[in-house]
């Protein structure tokens, strides 16, 4: 078969426009992107003054509220004296030097909780017998919310720093253990079948 000649597949490309075109073929070149409408623009502007709509309205709510005594001081003290206490605390050091306690606290309870979740997660999703042992118990105490552990956990470590720890752990073991196991157990089989013909392990 000959090979067709640029000129023959010119044409070609020219009648396959045409008939496309009813006979009309289109020869206005692209200028590019379309510029962006007044509306295109203001539109991030407008998304992001509606999200500041409930907060303000929410801080008009508590001015007037502790204006006219809605509820009491000790309850809802008013914005001013809250602004005033967190100023007189920063001056004073007392505010970073409690902060730095919750975030260290935050940073050693979370960390025994994901590592204790991964852990628990990989078991899980590779090891079935290990998910039918313990999946059950898991779900059912993922079911209680960690504050409604406090009493427990009252009873059984006291009120000192273990038991801030443990709460914040629990709070980070149950979504951490939960997203691992559901990520092993949704690798598509092919994958599996590619890592056993490697000869990979389970991890």
């Amino acid at each position: 078969v000959r090979p067709m000649t640029n000129l023959e597949l010119s044409r070609g490309a020219y009648e396959a426009a045409r008939i496309a075109g009813n006979g009309r073929l289109d020869l206005r070149v692209d200028d590019g992107d379309p510029k962006p409408t007044t509306a295109a623009v203001l539109r991030p502007a407008l998304t992001a003054l509606s999200a500041l709509v409930f907060p303000t309205a929410l801080l008009g709510v508590w001015t007037l509220s502790s204006h006219f005594g809605w509820l009491p001081a000790q309850i809802l003290p008013s914005p001013d004296q809250v602004a005033a206490t967190l100023a007189d605390l920063a001056d004073s050091g007392d505010l970073w030097f409690h902060t730095r306690i919750s975030l260290l606290r935050v940073v050693e309870g979370f960390s025994l909780g994901g590592a204790a979740g991964l852990l628990l997660g990989i078991a899980m999703g590779l090891s079935q017998r290990v998910r039918w042992t313990v999946e059950p118990l898991f779900t059912a105490l993922a079911q209680v919310p960690p504050l409604g552990w406090i009493p427990v956990l009252m009873l059984l470590v006291g009120i000192d720093e273990g038991l801030k720890l443990l709460i914040i752990a629990k709070a980070a073991l149950i979504p951490v253990a939960l997203n691992t196991h559901k990520g092993i157990r949704n690798v598509p089989d092919s994958l599996r079948e590619v890592g056993s013909v490697l000869t990979f392990g389970p991890l």
